[in-house]
């Protein structure tokens, strides 16, 4: 058993920030997998971007959450939404979703807490918790946006998997896009459809590493926008 005492345990800061938007990484920042992403503004606004389990041997799990009413989770692989049944079960978290990413969910916790009876390894959350978080989804459509407090957020397609989305985030003093794990495809696809160009802040998320791309495909948009983009983050 992987034992979190909720809201005795998490190194997360108990204050907000002074000012601005603040990430921290629970998990995830310098890893594959094990994501779990807080972001808080000064009034106090939190969100939390996936929650998942690094599927090694043994897995690896990231730190407590702290209290949080909503979490986005991006798409349903194991290492972005292996953890949330238990902030359901013990925060009582709402999951929001595409309609895809929810419905392979019940497969994906399922198998996971088999793998891990079978294997013995350490888990933190009960096979009862599954059905608790089956019902705290909340799904939405591509492009369409919903409130959270003061800011407005709307899922993109990201090209992953089916069902795999990227987070545009407006605030009253900034934009932000997470983009969970995209694909090159997905990045020019958003350069012919606009909604990036009004981006401050840009967190890519991507696992490919570099690689060779044996079979060239034609692309009709120009590549200058995303590296615009880019460069932007890395002054954010």
């Amino acid at each position: 058993m992987v034992l979190y005492s909720p809201g005795r345990t998490s190194s997360y800061p108990e204050e907000p920030p002074a000012t601005g938007l603040r990430f921290h990484y629970l998990g995830g920042g310098d890893e594959v997998g094990n994501v779990g992403i807080i972001l808080e503004d000064s009034e106090g606004t939190r969100l939390l971007l996936d929650y998942g389990i690094a599927p090694t041997s043994p897995p690896r799990y990231p730190s407590e959450a702290p209290l949080v009413h909503d979490a986005v989770i991006t798409h349903s692989h194991i290492d972005h939404l292996g953890m949330a049944p238990w902030l359901c079960a013990h925060h009582r978290t709402r999951l929001h979703g595409t309609v895809v990413t929810a419905e392979l969910s019940d497969m994906m916790w399922r198998d996971c807490y088999k793998v891990s009876s079978i294997e013995r390894y350490p888990l933190a959350w009960d096979k009862r918790d599954i059905d608790t978080a089956l019902d705290s989804w909340y799904v939405h459509d591509f492009g369409v946006p919903w409130n959270h407090h003061r800011w407005e957020l709307t899922l993109h397609p990201a090209g992953h998997i089916p069902g795999a989305a990227m987070l545009h985030i407006k605030t009253p003093e900034t934009t932000v896009l997470l983009t969970g794990t995209s694909t090159p495809e997905t990045h020019h696809w958003f350069e012919v459809h606009n909604p990036l160009r009004q981006i401050f802040c840009l967190l890519k998320e991507r696992t490919e590493g570099e690689i060779i791309r044996r079979k060239k495909k034609k692309l009709t948009a120009s590549p200058l926008p995303w590296k615009r983009w880019s460069n932007a983050a890395e002054r954010c």
